[in-house]
């Protein structure tokens, strides 16, 4: 007998700005195209209000508010049910360990039995509360470094894992999550749908050199460096710009942002100058399914998203020294219209690996984990 509801109880911004939340929507949005009903719910901190970011979000998705009672909303998002409410608590209490956080989880969890729930990264306060409702939990590991930090908390949060289905999106994460602490993990990349990102391929090498800001754990001072040094090439920047404060003619900043089209219709290169070991660049697969060849450093996962779509750079202590090495390639690559066109067709088919992989991923872990 198939499970009829898989419910997702951890942190989720319905803008879709970044990645977690993205990978979490369309991995239900699969789901819920295979038969299963499907469900959100998520606590917000404090000062994280809720209806600006689902007014945001109405004028572009298919949005129906179904609920608006202080401050708990409930809305249905592309045939996905979702609902938000804002705790008044800080971050760290909603994310980790206030226990009037936890009184709340388990109270909105026994309000969906006979369900499977999916849990996320550091969220181990919601860890707990499946534990004290006895539920079957599957547990998706994004963000290596930061859940693998988090476990430090306690053991406790390593031995509830250690009875879980755990999913990692690489097997750079899969292998740190063992090493650290032995905890067995199942690789599955993060399920993108494409439709939302990928529009014509209309790349030229006079379009702007993108890059996606989310402090400077990304590479933010690289940028600094590179933008800098690069007055003759426009730059654009999607994110929250919380380390990047650079103001020049040559760089325009879009922002938090979920219509991805408005940034990638406009560049001829990524760069992921990522300083911390991500688990699976999701913005690698986006950019090649719009035919953008990517500059990455060599950390984390990102080489398994990356496979010879791209040109990968070994990480160095000085951001000016990857500035330079970063400026260089660019320039090469843009003043050679031969070897763009050839990573171009490179991305254009890392894109059409990548939905054969998911799929075949998809459908195997789904059988095994998610049928009884």
């Amino acid at each position: 007998m198939e499970r009829d509801r898989v419910v997702y109880t951890g942190p989720f911004d319905p803008r879709l700005c970044d990645g977690v939340s993205r990978s979490m929507f369309d991995l239900l949005g699969l789901f819920r195209n295979l038969g299963h009903e499907v469900q959100i719910i998520s606590f917000m901190h404090e000062g994280c209000s809720i209806k600006p970011k689902v007014d945001a979000i109405s004028s572009r998705r298919q949005v129906e508010i179904l609920s608006q009672r202080g401050n708990c909303t409930e809305f249905i998002m592309e045939g996905i049910s979702i609902a938000l409410e804002e705790l008044p608590f800080s971050r760290e209490g909603v994310l980790t360990s206030h226990p009037d956080v936890l009184t709340s989880y388990v109270k909105k969890i026994r309000k969906y039995p006979r369900s499977h729930f999916l849990t996320g990264d550091y969220d181990y306060t919601c860890l707990v509360a499946h534990a004290i409702c006895g539920t079957t939990v599957s547990h998706f590991i994004h963000s290596p470094k930061d859940t693998i930090d988090a476990l430090k908390r306690g053991e406790i949060y390593q031995q509830i894992l250690k009875r879980r289905n755990v999913f990692t999106v690489s097997r750079y994460a899969r292998g740190a999550l063992w090493q650290e602490y032995q905890i067995s993990s199942h690789v599955w990349p993060p399920v993108i749908d494409l439709s939302w990102v990928a529009g014509p391929a209309t790349g030229s090498r006079q379009k702007a050199i993108g890059y996606y800001s989310a402090g400077v754990h990304k590479g933010d001072a690289i940028m600094d460096h590179l933008i800098r040094m690069m007055p003759d090439h426009q730059f654009l920047v999607m994110g929250d710009q919380s380390e990047l404060h650079i103001r020049k003619p040559n760089v325009a900043f879009l922002g938090c942002m979920g219509d991805l089209h408005l940034f990638y219709e406009n560049l001829s290169l990524l760069l992921v100058p990522s300083l911390i070991a991500e688990g699976y660049s999701r913005v690698v697969v986006e950019a090649a399914a719009n035919g953008i060849p990517v500059i990455a450093n060599r950390v984390g996962g990102i080489p398994e998203a990356i496979g010879d779509s791209g040109i990968l750079v070994d990480v160095e202590p000085s951001a000016g020294t990857m500035a330079d090495t970063y400026c260089g390639i660019i320039r090469e690559l843009l003043h050679h219209p031969g070897s763009y066109a050839q990573y171009q067709e490179k991305a254009r088919q890392r894109a059409v690996e990548y939905r054969e992989e998911i799929l075949m991923t998809s459908t195997d872990h789904i059988d095994k984990f998610f049928r009884s």
